[in-house]
Formats: structure tokens, sequence, C-alpha cells
């Protein structure tokens, strides 16, 4: 293999930021409801429930909130990853969600998400209202101290 396949789409210059427009909401509901079904916090819900609450949930939170979306430079449709992020008035900086494709996980992008995010609203304390995963958060926390806070998304 060449040493450009072990580098990450970021550092080959295979991604771009760019800010999410209502376009890219079908991705985001129908990304977000299905990787959220297994987070610590849903399990044992009735899928008709958590799927009906889910979607009251990410329509709030995207009518008040950033959506920052990681694509393919020549595709900007294409979407690879995106973050929800809202600015709260008190100094805060909440990420509601944060998504990568399956096929991009473990490059790091989830922290690039976060980290771009993080640099247009410097010196806010950071929070997190959905948990994915177990030990999601505490992997982001080796690099960034982010605390968990699911009040954060009323």
């Amino acid at each position: 293999m060449t040493e450009a396949a072990h580098c990450s789409p970021i550092d080959r210059g295979d991604v771009l930021f760019r800010l999410g427009s209502k376009a890219d909401h079908g991705f985001v509901y129908d990304s977000w409801r299905k990787s959220h079904r297994s987070s610590p916090a849903v399990v044992g819900m009735d899928p008709e429930t958590y799927f009906r609450y889910q979607c009251t949930v990410i329509a709030r939170l995207l009518e008040r909130s950033h959506l920052l979306v990681m694509c393919s430079p020549q595709l900007h449709d294409q979407i690879i990853g995106y973050a929800v992020v809202e600015e709260l008035p008190d100094s805060e900086l909440v990420y509601h969600y944060v998504f990568v494709k399956h096929h991009f996980r473990k490059w790091g992008l989830a922290k690039a998400l976060v980290a771009r995010a993080r640099e247009a609203y410097r010196g806010r304390k950071l929070f997190a209202s959905h948990m994915p995963r177990t030990g999601f958060l505490q992997a982001l926390n080796r690099s960034l101290p982010i605390t968990y806070d699911p009040g954060k998304q009323l």
C-alpha cells in the first residue's frame, strides 16, 4: 500500500466543510434516528415511540442550531458526516449530534468536525446533549473538555 492509502481523508484533502442547508435535512433525520437508536439513553424504548419522539427532537434542534457538513470536495451533496451545533447566549456551545458514515469512521473525522465547529466559537464551554454510544464522549474528551448534559436539548 502507498503512504497516501494510510492517510486520513482530511490529510489527503478529500473532504470539504460547508454549512448545511434544508436539502441536507433528510440525510440528517435518517442517519441520526438510525445511529442514535443504539444509544444507552434510548435502549429499551419502544421503536414507534423512539422514532416519533426523535423526529420531534431533531426538528427542534435543527431549527435553532447550525449544521456543519463534511462532504466530498467534488460532490457537495455526498455527505461524509455532520455536526449539529448550537451557540447558547451564556458562552456555551452545545454539540447536539455528531455523525460520520460507517465507512469513514476510525479516521478522526468526528474529532475534526468537533474541532472545526469549535474554531468558530472559541472560548465557549463545550457540552454534548446526545450520547451516541458508550465511550464516545470519553474518546472526544482526550482532546477536548466536553460535558455531557442531555438537558441542553430541551
